[in-house]
């Protein structure tokens, strides 16, 4: 995906060098950031020479050179008073976090002198680390990089920082004002019942849906679908859809060209993700939530209720839908 903004992830950095920490316990180290905060250099030097060779190494964006290392600067500017600072982040390991890991945090460092180790673990062990700090309330890492699924766990605990209040108040000053929140997408997930941002997308899992795109706009394929099913045949947008495409794929047509196809409709093969998958997919395209954000309000996408912001339920007795019609048709 093309970014308006070529650096965001930076927006991250540049919050957690100041308030030290992704969590509610900064402890100590947050003290030493307002203290060095205090000391402002009365001039900054500005190489403009490496803002553009930096610039340069993040090609896909819709800014401009110019409009890139004037970013650039005000991050130079910006963490000036951070400057030999150390930071330690922790993400899971995908290819994301592992460029993540070998570039952006050396192109950081060379902007604002700030050193980010940026740790790539299993996924189950950034959970674990997690789970770790805020039972311990001692630091591990200054930023995680986890899943939205974790946001409710978060608001329970009063273990991440309200971002949207942050950069708007204490915050302000180390917020990239160039800063647009609409460059992102689904930023809903991470935001509380109020509509603050407690978590800033790194990463996205979009669901893709992958298709014979020869099959499908075949006048042939089309006229027998919608002759069957009445609509036409393309992605489809509910569970119905979802089956019936696969119905007519693996049943109606059954070959081409002396060769048997199948449609289907989910994954073919036992796994983990399954778990997530009924959840966070195949629920929610059988009704399972209600409508409203963030994941449906008052009964999200795994059948869970809340009542005034608080998780009461999962079960249909109880106000929830883990067990209702429309999860069981899912599965």
């Amino acid at each position: 995906m093309r970014s308006k903004h070529f650096l965001l992830i930076l927006l991250v950095f540049i919050i957690s060098f100041a308030i030290m920490t992704g969590t509610a316990f900064a402890g100590k180290d947050k003290d030493k950031g307002a203290e060095k905060a205090e000391e402002k250099p009365a001039e900054v030097e500005i190489d403009r020479d490496l803002l553009i060779k930096i610039a340069n190494q993040f090609p896909n964006s819709t800014l401009s050179l110019e409009e890139k290392v004037k970013e650039l600067e005000w991050f130079a500017r910006a963490s000036a008073p951070y400057k030999g600072m150390k930071i330690k982040s922790v993400a899971e390991s995908i290819a994301v976090h592992t460029w993540e890991s070998e570039n952006l945090t050396k192109a950081f460092e060379a902007v604002t002198g700030i050193q980010v180790t940026h740790d790539i673990i299993d996924e189950g062990s950034v959970v674990e680390r997690i789970y770790t700090q805020v039972a311990s309330k001692k630091k591990i890492y200054d930023i995680y990089i986890n899943d939205t699924d974790l946001v409710g766990t978060h608001l329970r605990k009063e273990t991440c920082i309200n971002l949207t209040e942050y950069m708007n108040g204490e915050g302000k000053d180390v917020t990239n004002p160039y800063l647009d929140p609409d460059d992102w997408l689904n930023l809903e997930f991470g935001e509380d019942y109020d509509g603050n941002l407690l978590q800033l997308p790194d990463q996205q899992f979009p669901n893709l849906y992958m298709f014979r795109y020869d099959w499908f706009t075949d006048p042939k394929y089309k006229k027998l679908f919608k002759e069957k099913y009445g609509y036409e045949l393309g992605v489809p947008i509910n569970w119905d859809a979802y089956e019936e495409i696969a119905h007519f794929w693996t049943n109606d047509i059954d070959e081409i060209d002396g060769v048997k196809i199948y449609g289907h409709s989910d994954y073919g093969r036992p796994s983990p993700d399954l778990g997530w998958r009924f959840s966070d997919s195949w629920f929610g395209i059988a009704g399972v939530p209600d409508k409203g954000l963030p994941q449906g309000i008052p009964v999200d996408d795994w059948g869970l209720r809340a009542e005034n912001k608080i998780p009461v339920a999962f079960s249909v007795e109880r106000g929830g839908a883990l067990n209702s019609l429309a999860a069981i048709y899912a599965v």
